[in-house]
């Protein structure tokens, strides 16, 4: 018995198995004729598409404001929408593509990364452009040969990538001169508050909203609330205790001001303390839990954080490290409360490189979360976020791995996504605010917890 392989008609093969990598390019009618010793021929044949995918790779126009994981690309707009015009750099090293064989899908629903299916028809071409909204989209490229449509499953290839476009707004003096804390009341989680200064140290505060078309609007500020604290500078701290506002100060006699709140026109200052046996010497920062003043006090070697009930207006309790004897705080900056999984009281210790973390009263130094010189730090149920005052960057971190997530920011200026001496960080409703020299500068993400 004999066998034979032909291509068409052409001889390429002998024996009982057959193989080869030299096919060229094209369909191929492979038979296989089988012949005995009477010579009885019997064929087979099978059809092979010899074919190279065609090729892609995604880059855009648009300036890159920042890299989410997975080296996904961020925007930033002023606008509703960012134009970006996307090229396929599309190739075929055994064949040719048509123009309207290079098709483009956007998803622009999900708020994720991973949401990434064909739900939008964007054109086709080489380029084309999109006006991506304020979010999380997903691009899906696919490119066809000149196999195509005779053989479309073996004549395509398909790309995806993920494009984020945040959006910043600013609010300039003299709209909020002198800005120096923000945060929220404790039983108000879904409005904001501010400190600045005019001629007397004033508090504002409002719901911030988006309207449906996820634009930055719909900005309810109240009125201005003037608290009358005369030599006291306001601004260290803000959190509700007893039901009334406590406001931190740096004042003669380093006292905290407590000031009524709500108020009509303005408030009244309940009484001006420094809690005894061990006072306040030099207090930067301060936050609330539940009916607990944490202030954390510079003016002591080492320094601490004073915790103080307010109804005695004595030291209940002060700490002076992470937990581990020695292991001191150096430099802090910032005190915030934060009722998350990984931990309720917080502190940016800044000449340590690290955020120290507490649990409810101090209890319980957990482990500390590294970054270069925290400024001030905010929260979202998944992250932390540092903010650098001299390099004007905002670090992403996981606390349950204390790895840096990514960062974005570190130009100087006044510009969108611009800081010049950033102090202050707030994350709320899928959004970061951050108080700059003279300027709240407004940083709408529209994910849930900034890079899903």
């Amino acid at each position: 018995m004999t066998v034979r392989w032909l291509d068409g008609t052409t001889e390429i093969g002998t024996g009982n198995t057959y193989s080869t990598s030299t096919l060229s390019s094209g369909n191929h009618n492979i038979f296989c004729e089988v012949s005995d010793k009477f010579g009885v021929k019997s064929l087979a044949s099978i059809s092979v598409l010899v074919n190279t995918l065609p090729t892609a790779n995604i880059t855009n126009s648009g300036t890159q404001y920042a890299t989410a994981p997975r080296d996904l690309p961020i925007f930033l707009t002023t606008g509703t929408n960012l134009p970006i015009t996307l090229t396929a750099n599309s190739a075929d090293s055994d064949g040719t593509i048509s123009p309207e064989n290079i098709r483009w899908y956007i998803n622009s629903t999900g708020n994720s990364a991973n949401d990434i299916t064909e739900t939008t028809f964007a054109g086709t071409g080489e380029t084309q452009l999109v006006q991506f909204p304020v979010g999380v989209s997903t691009v899906t490229l696919r490119i066809y040969d000149n196999e195509y449509p005779e053989f479309e499953d073996q004549a395509s290839a398909t790309y995806k990538t993920a494009i984020y476009v945040w959006r910043s707004k600013s609010y300039q003096s003299p709209d909020i001169p002198n800005p120096s804390y923000i945060d929220r009341l404790m039983g108000n989680a879904n409005k904001l508050y501010f400190t600045y200064h005019t001629t007397t140290p004033r508090l504002r505060g409002g719901q911030y909203t988006f309207d449906s078309g996820s634009v930055i609007g719909g900005e309810s500020l109240l009125n201005d609330r003037n608290y009358n604290v005369n030599s006291f500078t306001v601004g260290i701290g803000l959190g509700l205790v007893n039901g009334i506002t406590t406001i931190g100060s740096l004042a003669s006699g380093s006292a905290l001001a407590i000031a009524s709140f709500p108020v009509s026109t303005s408030g009244n200052v309940v009484a001006p303390y420094n809690p005894s046996p061990d006072g306040l010497v030099t207090p930067i920062s301060m936050t609330t839990e539940g009916s607990v003043i944490y202030v954390l006090d510079r003016g002591y070697t080492p320094n601490r954080i004073t915790m103080i009930n307010p109804t005695n207006k004595e030291t209940a309790h002060f700490i002076t490290d992470n937990g581990a004897t020695g292991d001191n705080f150096s430099s802090p900056m910032s005190i915030r409360y934060s009722n998350k999984a990984y931990g309720k009281i917080f502190l940016a210790d800044t000449g340590n490189n690290r955020i120290c973390r507490f649990g409810t009263s101090l209890s319980g130094g957990l482990a500390p979360i590294p970054v270069t010189s925290p400024e001030d730090m905010a929260f979202s149920d998944k992250y932390v976020f540092a903010l650098n005052k001299n390099d004007r960057i905002i670090t992403i971190l996981n606390p349950l791995t204390q790895q840096t997530v990514m960062s974005f920011g570190g130009t100087s200026g006044s510009g969108a996504g611009e800081f010049t001496a950033p102090y202050q960080i707030y994350f709320n409703n899928k959004t970061f605010f951050i108080l700059d020299t003279n300027r709240l500068q407004i940083i709408q993400t529209e994910l849930a917890n900034a890079i899903e």
